[in-house]
């Protein structure tokens, strides 16, 4: 077998952008076409992350993805719960 390394690019990013492009990418899996959720259920997401701190070296792509995997995985609990 065959190891893929992930390379990360580090840029320096603030943490409120990279939950907005997290949450803009949830947003748009439960509302597109491949989504599997009926109308009639609705996800409310309260969001709390200040504007003023300071910026972090990270790859914005992986943190993104992760952060996206972790809302994913708490939306399917919830449906699995209700």
């Amino acid at each position: 077998l065959k190891s893929a390394r992930r390379i990360f690019a580090l840029t320096p990013v603030s943490p409120r952008a990279l939950c907005d492009d997290a949450i803009d990418a949830f947003r748009a899996q439960i509302v597109g076409p491949e989504s599997k959720k009926h109308p009639e259920q609705r996800l409310e997401l309260e969001v709390d992350v200040p504007d003023d701190l300071p910026l972090v070296s990270v790859d914005r792509e992986a943190v993104v993805e992760a952060l996206l995997n972790l809302l994913g995985d708490d939306a399917a609990s919830l449906a699995s719960s209700a």
